[in-house]
């Protein structure tokens, strides 16, 4: 290398350009002051003088590709225009083509920008440098810091045949993530880094590890988007078409994808999942899953999987763990009905310390209704939580012995709270809107929940499996995703739903979720 030689300091990466074509020996770049489109510079990587000084190459010059035309463009030595004085000495071969051509529809690759020029007089490789660096001109992507951009070849070969990308300007724009995946595959074997210094990489390319290892694109999101290619998927990455009150305006939303049945893809209406990509240590809000449940409409309890459910698809969680392993949660607003409504005459009961005995009730608080639990098991006085006593005596169908008969409800709300803390409040609510939708709620305390559930109650002497177990949560709850797979993980185990009720004084959000193998 020489200090004061342009083209060395061009190759060592101290003046940029934009690189063509680099391997072992030579280096390709387009002219600062292009003659015409395409116009290139070719030169050693070692410092010669002149370009009589390069080396002839030590075995016959290889004949340029017959399923190309013959060249039309000129080779000469050129001078540095770059930015050298005219007196530098040379040693480049200048490309300068006069035409635009498309290869016989035999051609393994078409080159529209720039001719395939055999130089055999500069080193070994120059005539493979020129030929492969145009291919490589031709499927230039270009990175931006934001987005990947491309021609029509790049769009044909990517958009049309595989699903990457979105057309733009009769090109292609892709999602960083989508890049990623092509790097990885080998489809793209390096991007042009666009961005300004200091960011831009010292060549100007990025190969699939430093592109991964640039905050263009989450590590976490690649392993999602390659996972569900992988299980033969084709899938986008959500657009901001979908309004939301956490997601910036504009452009892709950062780990949310658009998943398209499979033999689907971007060019179909139908969508399979929505995806939300997440790292098994970042907690994730209530209202987030929310939205993903609810689809890019709002609707809730829409969503019935992947085989004919609401056209905006499944939401699913996709949560990544350490050593890169994707578990999904589908997630679901469902709508809670059940059938079991029953009268019942008032009774009245012994507040204790923290149920309520209810010494002689009718048959049907217990054996219909499914309220409480009998002290022995076929007869006898019944014993009712809290929780239920204060849903009974707020719908006026329980009284308190020694207390007023305005008094009892307040009497068990109080002891209620000075056993639970505003946690009783959060439950009385819950069991009341599951009671009202003819759902019975009972103890969940054997499944580390607040109740399991029961849609349909003829008689407890017919009783099934109970369908959801349910927790109660604030509405402003963030989620562990560990929290989240072992509360899945319990549900699945004692064949059951996991079911959240978000709480708060303005009423209550339904939000499921359960394994899902996409």
């Amino acid at each position: 290398m020489s200090d004061d030689c342009i083209f060395c300091q061009i190759v060592e990466g101290e003046i940029p350009s934009y690189t063509v074509y680099e391997d072992e020996t030579t280096f390709a770049f387009l002219d600062a002051n292009p003659l015409a489109p395409g116009h290139a510079l070719v030169i050693p990587k070692d410092h010669y003088e002149r370009l009589g000084d390069v080396p002839a190459p030590s075995t016959t010059a290889r004949r340029p590709d017959r399923r190309f035309p013959t060249p039309t463009g000129t080779s000469s030595p050129a001078s540095p225009t770059t930015a050298a004085a005219p007196s530098t000495p040379c040693s480049a071969v200048r490309t300068s083509p006069t035409r635009r051509w498309k290869a016989s529809p035999s051609a393994s690759a078409r080159i529209s920008d720039t001719d395939a020029v055999a130089c055999s007089s500069v080193q070994p490789n120059t005539a493979g440098a020129l030929t492969r660096g145009a291919r490589v001109r031709g499927m230039d992507l270009t990175f931006d810091g934001e987005r990947v951009r491309a021609g029509n070849e790049a769009r044909e070969r990517f958009y049309d045949s595989r699903g990457y990308g979105t057309p733009r300007d009769g090109g292609i724009e892709l999602a960083p993530v989508e890049v990623a995946h092509l790097l990885f595959r080998g489809d793209v074997e390096t991007v042009v880094d666009r961005r300004p210094r200091p960011q831009r990489t010292a060549d100007g390319r990025l190969d699939f590890h430093a592109f991964l290892a640039s905050t263009a694109v989450s590590e976490v999101d690649f392993f999602v988007y390659k996972e569900l290619r992988d299980r033969g998927f084709y899938l986008s990455p959500a657009r901001d078409g979908e309004s939301a009150p956490d997601t910036p305006s504009g452009g892709e939303r950062a780990g949310e994808f658009v998943v398209y049945p499979r033999g689907n893809g971007p060019w179909d209406d139908a969508v399979a999942y929505r995806v939300r990509a997440v790292s098994e240590r970042a907690d994730i809000a209530a209202r987030t899953l929310q939205r993903i449940a609810r689809g890019p409409d709002g609707n809730r309890g829409t969503n019935e999987g992947a085989d004919g459910g609401a056209d905006d698809g499944t939401g699913v969680l996709a949560v990544v763990d350490e050593e890169s392993e994707v578990t999904y949660l589908e997630l679901d607003e469902p709508t809670i009905a059940g059938s079991t409504y029953h009268d019942l005459p008032t009774v009245r009961g012994r507040l204790l310390s923290d149920r309520v005995l209810v010494a002689d009730p009718p048959a049907a608080l217990h054996d219909r209704a499914f309220y409480g639990q009998r002290l022995d098991r076929d007869e006898g006085p019944v014993q009712l939580s809290l929780v239920e006593a204060a849903h009974l005596a707020g719908r006026g169908l329980l009284d308190l012995d020694d207390v007023g008969p305005d008094g009892g409800e307040r009497a068990i709300l109080d002891r209620g709270r000075e056993v639970e803390g505003e946690r009783f409040d959060r439950r009385l609510r819950v069991y009341s809107a599951l009671r009202t939708a003819g759902v019975v709620p009972k103890t969940g305390f054997k499944f580390g929940a607040d109740f399991r559930t029961y849609a349909d109650i003829e008689s407890v002497d017919d009783l099934g499996h109970s369908e959801f177990l349910v927790r109660v949560l604030p509405r402003d709850r963030s989620f562990a995703p560990r929290d989240l797979a072992l509360d899945v993980r319990l549900a699945h185990g004692v064949r059951k739903r996991m079911l959240f009720a978000l709480t708060d004084e303005d009423g209550i959000d339904w939000l499921s979720v359960r394994r899902l193998t996409p």
